[in-house]
């Protein structure tokens, strides 16, 4: 009950949004005060959430934990700061502290392109709690967001920082990297460049590509599921993808993207296309999309806020329509597919 409550104020002042004129100062202090209070359940929760135990029983082992030779699965920016929070004598709540933080702060810097963050924070926490439960890829998602965004204003000390640290913390997010980077480049060059990016840079990414899903997903990748499963997980990400192609189609339809935006609105396409061609070998590849989750939700809340159509347009109606529809069963899907570990919502008072 607790989220459908969240979900439904979040929905509502949503839409408020778009009906009432909204000023900066309002969509400021709306977004500090919602991201406040989630930022505060990412860090106070207990037990619950995906991935739960695999990462406290790496926090209570670190005490015998090699960070050199025996980090494992585990990349090394989350087992570094794991090891720090460890080693001061804090508890597991200390180190949820200071990944939150991060990922706060990485939500601020993403934040100073969106005019309207009501729709931002609906967007994302239909498709991941906003990163309330949030994994080392969720993380990852935040901050090479953060670095492409510093690519296009060309600021490409920032643009390097932010995409190590996201690297280190999953290393899909240099494949991210290198598509954005890709895109742009080939976009602004002539046609022979384009010919030599064509075969040498992509072949590269894909050569990347391959060995980060071996050396992380490797024993994913050879766990056989039934025939009928893959049917049906592809089935799901089709739709999933269908979805996200049509939000985006609308959304460029509805405003005008500057040229550097473009860069950003093709490489989630790119990515959503991998999503969906990769999850015919392993669903391992629909994680992609996760990585360009705060992307989709700053393009599609710009365009609607900046929109340049009439709102009689059927372009329009339709995105409002996919947005204020669609979101809600993603966000049922979202939480009924794992109950399990959603539901209840526990704090660390509850585990008292």
């Amino acid at each position: 009950m607790t989220y459908f409550l969240a979900y439904s104020f979040l929905w509502l002042s949503a839409a408020l949004s778009l009906c009432v004129k909204n000023t900066r100062g309002v969509s400021v202090l709306f977004y500090c005060a919602v991201s406040f209070l989630f930022y505060m359940a990412s860090f106070l929760r207990w037990d619950v959430g995906t991935d739960w135990d695999g990462y406290y029983r790496f926090y209570g082992k670190l005490d015998n934990f090699d960070f050199v030779t025996q980090q494992g699965w585990w990349e090394p920016a989350y087992a570094f700061i794991a090891y720090f929070s460890n080693a001061l004598g804090n508890g597991f709540t200390f180190f949820l502290f200071l990944i939150s933080t991060m990922v706060a702060f990485g939500k601020l810097l993403i934040v100073r392109w969106v005019p309207g963050t009501a729709l931002f924070v609906l967007l994302l926490f239909s498709v991941n709690f906003y990163d309330v439960f949030f994994v080392r890829q969720n993380v990852s998602a935040v901050f090479i967001s953060v670095s492409l965004l510093f690519f296009i204003e060309k600021k490409y000390a920032g643009f390097l920082i932010f995409t190590l640290v996201a690297t280190l913390f999953h290393y899909g997010a240099l494949l991210v990297s290198l598509m954005g980077v890709g895109i742009a480049v080939f976009r602004a060059q002539k046609n022979v460049l384009k010919i030599f990016l064509s075969g040498v840079v992509i072949p590269i990414a894909l050569v990347c590509a391959a060995l980060i899903v071996k050396q992380k997903y490797g024993v994913y990748l050879a766990e056989k599921a039934s025939d009928a499963s893959k049917e049906g997980n592809f089935i799901r990400n089709f739709l999933k993808c269908f979805y996200w192609y049509a939000i985006l189609f609308l959304s460029g339809k509805v405003s005008s993207l500057y040229d550097r935006q473009k860069d950003i609105f093709f490489l989630v396409y790119l990515i959503i296309s991998l999503s969906l061609l990769g999850s015919l070998v392993s669903d391992v590849f629909t994680r992609l999309i996760i990585y360009v989750y705060p992307l989709i939700a700053l393009i599609v809340s710009t365009a609607i806020v900046r929109s340049k159509v009439s709102k009689r347009s059927l372009y329009w109606q339709s995105l409002l329509v996919f947005i204020f529809a669609g979101l809600p069963l993603n966000f049922y899907m979202l939480i009924s597919g794992y109950s399990d570990l959603y539901i209840p919502y526990e704090t660390i008072w509850s585990n008292k």
